[in-house]
């Protein structure tokens, strides 16, 4: 005869816990956790930030080409640091769950129409987060109160975003047109320092 031992007399109980984006599954009889590889994600997204302003002159025209830069950088460097503009599910920022954020950014200065020698004052931006999470979004209304409070207007912006298909490289007309392309790239290391003697590659 055969005999049937349920799982808790035969194993104990099992608790699963995530630490730093790693899924453990702690075994009592085993004594050691069991590291369950997380399956990475990607969000892309395609940004316009028009911040519809029209220069007076062509100093006027590069100072503010040079502050809507130096407010994307600051965007990006935010974004690392603590999640700022994302919408994170679960909304929990990890640096461990957000594991690389790579972009390219453009800013330019459109046509002039109607006899005027300068268009608006914009930038294009190809934003591509790598996370372990369920889903990851941009916060609109957190970029919508960044830009004008960085850039000291009176005015709202225009915000325009879409969600780019895997394989499409939205910046590739963009880059034709423009005199200069900042890439900008962060990545979170591989492995949480409480895990420093695992044996495991995420």
């Amino acid at each position: 005869m055969v005999r049937v031992t349920s799982s808790t007399e035969n194993v104990g109980r099992i608790n699963m816990t995530v630490v730093g984006g790693i899924q453990r599954d702690r075994h009592k009889r085993a004594g050691k956790p069991k590291l369950i590889r997380m399956r990475k994600k990607y969000s892309r997204f395609f940004v316009t930030i028009n911040t519809q302003q029209v220069p007076k002159s062509e100093e006027d025209a590069d100072r503010r080409a040079v502050e809507l830069e130096h407010a994307v950088q600051k965007f990006f460097a935010m974004m690392h640091d603590t999640g700022f503009g994302l919408k994170l599910v679960p909304d929990q920022f990890d640096s461990f769950n957000i594991r690389r954020i790579n972009a390219k950014f453009g800013v330019e200065i459109g046509e002039g129409s109607r006899g005027a020698a300068y268009g608006r004052v914009h930038v294009h931006m190809d934003i591509a987060i790598t996370h372990l999470l369920d889903d990851c979004k941009l916060d609109f209304a957190v970029i919508r109160e960044f830009f004008p409070r960085e850039l000291h207007l009176n005015t709202a912006i225009h915000l325009d975003v879409k969600i780019v298909p895997d394989g499409n490289r939205p910046m590739d007309y963009v880059e034709k047109h423009l005199d200069e392309v900042t890439e900008v790239n962060y990545v979170n290391p591989e492995r949480p320092p409480e895990a420093d003697d695992d044996p495991r590659n995420v």
